[in-house]
């Protein structure tokens, strides 16, 4: 279990930010990318380009180039089946805690942003699609570039389920019940994966085709079985 501090309800996401960068001052090295001395960001490169909704403007990304030391492995490069399991709850615990006291969800639960850190503690990484919380929030943009395999039906069809598409907890946690079935589908022991790839329909075709296969296979008892 992690040493750390709790953080308090009353901490802003900069005074959080602020925390990381104290305890990984020696681990992490971070700049914005430029290009002819312009910031490489989305506004930057798409500022000719008409967009695709005139009701809402695309996202504005930054180009920032990183550089950290090696903090874990890959979930998927287990020693047992117990540390599987135990890595994989205490990255729920994070991400809980991550939208509880930090008020951020994390937005892309998938394979490689699963960690097995120090002493086998399980850790979830990489924020770059992490959103604050806001319960008054208006439904997103339907461009969806997260990993094929672990977004939910709901995400893939655009929110079509519920009307609208706001990405939420529920379909995080469902994103991590992916991962484990993956884990479990596709590799047949840590670090050696299956010659016959049972989910590949999950990374063929476009958002539409797999969101139809996915809730088949969920859905249908003989296709999970299977």
């Amino acid at each position: 279990m992690s040493t750390a501090k709790p953080f308090s309800k009353t901490q802003t996401r900069k005074s959080l930010d602020d925390l990381f960068l104290q305890e990984h001052a020696n681990d992490l090295r971070h700049e914005d990318v430029h290009i002819n001395d312009i910031i490489d960001n989305t506004n930057n490169i798409q500022k000719n380009v008409k967009p695709a909704s005139p009701h809402q403007a695309p996202v504005n990304r930054v180009h920032i180039r990183m550089v950290i030391s090696t903090f874990g492995r890959p979930i998927f490069e287990f020693g047992t089946l117990k540390e599987l399991v135990c890595v994989l709850c205490d990255a729920i615990k994070g991400h809980w805690l991550l939208h509880e006291k930090a008020k951020d969800l994390h937005h892309d639960i998938s394979l490689y942003n699963i960690i097995i850190a120090e002493h086998g503690q399980g850790c979830i990484i990489n924020l770059d699609y992490a959103v604050n919380i806001d319960t008054a929030r208006k439904p997103q943009s339907s461009h969806r570039t997260r990993t094929l395999p672990f977004i939910t039906i709901n995400v893939l069809r655009g929110g079509k389920e519920y009307g609208t598409f706001t990405h939420c907890y529920r379909d995080d946690m469902e994103s991590f019940f992916y991962d484990f079935l993956w884990i479990c589908c596709m590799w047949e022991s840590s670090g050696e994966e299956r010659k016959e790839q049972l989910l590949k329909l999950w990374m063929e075709g476009d958002l539409t085709v797999i969101a139809r296969n996915k809730a088949v296979m969920m859905i249908d008892k003989f296709e999970f079985e299977r």
